[in-house]
């Protein structure tokens, strides 16, 4: 299964706006099967940015350190949509290092045409 870079977005802000003592289920993401985003709950642990219980289902509690930083560099629409234009304008493929790469071009330039 492939990494869907939009889903694993939604979940981070999702995830981000949970009162506190309250969990996030697969089944609560709308627009994706919920064993897409319970694969991608799993990969999300494995990557250090969010905290989850998993057996089969997993259960996501909150973002780690390392998760509230990675969202923060893609929160904002127009950054997250230059990392888009970048990415195929340069042909790269996006993977966490080079969105975490083009986060810092995006910004770079945004801001320049400030």
């Amino acid at each position: 299964m492939k990494r869907n870079w939009e889903l694993i977005r939604l979940i981070l802000l999702e995830i981000e706006s949970l009162p506190p003592n309250r969990f996030l289920f697969p089944q609560q993401i709308k627009g994706f099967p919920p064993e897409v985003v319970n694969h991608h709950f799993k990969i999300l642990k494995e990557a250090g940015l969010i905290v989850a219980e998993c057996d089969y289902w997993c259960v996501a509690k909150s973002l780690t350190w390392e998760g509230y930083e990675f969202l923060d560099s893609i929160r904002e629409n127009t950054v997250w949509n230059k990392i888009g234009e970048i990415a195929i304008s340069k042909g790269l493929p996006l993977s966490f290092e080079v969105i975490k790469e083009l986060s810092k071009i995006a910004i770079k330039h945004i801001i320049g045409g400030f």
